[in-house]
């Protein structure tokens, strides 16, 4: 009786072995893992009905979009997709994984292919600069943020643009980068001057560039507490 048990499991398992080959070769495949944009979701991308947990409320132009982490998002009659960032929006923040460009003498921040400049609430999204090619020139328009200062002092005859803290001098080639030039005087300065006393003698600051009041304008000057250390 034995024996008979043992031919019927041994038969069984014969019969059942192709079976489970078919089933394990007709069994698709694991999926490979979803590929990411670097940049988040593509434009037109449906999210859901509603905005992605921390999204922000952005509004431009009487339109509101909502914003996370370089992403824009409009609604729709079917709830909120992905939208191109639109220009002249202000985000309290830059999104992750952002590159800092200068171009021209301007300071851009690139997330994808949508460009920030520094804005007073924050950053301002902005067209991206244009390139032009003039024969053997580069000549690179930069694109102005509503707020901001530009400043220009001179050295003698030369006359010097002050962007973001830092000098330029005009070239045919473009803005060019210079030492600060200590002695370098201007008109006039902002109204939001920073006024810093020491010892005594009032300094104005300028995107951290200091200024004394003399009878010719306004002078570039060294910071007098960093020489007394």
């Amino acid at each position: 009786m034995k024996h008979k048990n043992v031919q019927k499991a041994l038969l069984l398992s014969l019969i059942l072995a192709p079976i489970s080959t078919t089933i394990l070769a007709a069994k698709p495949p694991s999926p490979a893992p979803a590929k990411h944009a670097s940049h988040g979701p593509s434009i037109g991308a449906f999210i859901g009905i509603q905005p992605p947990a921390g999204a922000v409320e952005v509004k431009v132009g009487g339109f509101s979009f909502r914003y996370r982490s370089g992403v824009f998002y409009k609604h729709t009659k079917h709830g909120y997709v992905v939208t191109k960032a639109p220009r002249g929006a202000v985000v309290h923040s830059l999104p992750p994984g952002h590159s800092r460009r200068v171009i021209n003498g301007y300071t851009y921040y690139c997330h994808g292919d949508v460009y920030y400049r520094k804005a007073p609430n924050g950053y301002i999204v902005v067209e991206a600069p244009v390139v032009v090619q003039n024969g053997p020139v580069v000549v690179n328009s930069a694109v102005p943020v509503p707020g901001t200062v530009e400043l220009s002092v001179w050295q003698g005859e030369q006359e010097l643009l002050i962007r973001e803290g830092a000098f330029f001098k005009n070239t045919p080639e473009g803005l060019v980068w210079v030492e600060q030039p200590i002695g370098a005087l201007t008109k006039s300065l902002p109204e939001d001057a920073t006024s810093i006393w020491y010892q005594d003698i009032e300094y104005l600051d300028v995107d951290g560039i200091l200024f004394r009041k003399t009878p010719d304008g306004y002078k570039v000057v060294e910071a007098p507490w960093e020489s007394a250390k």
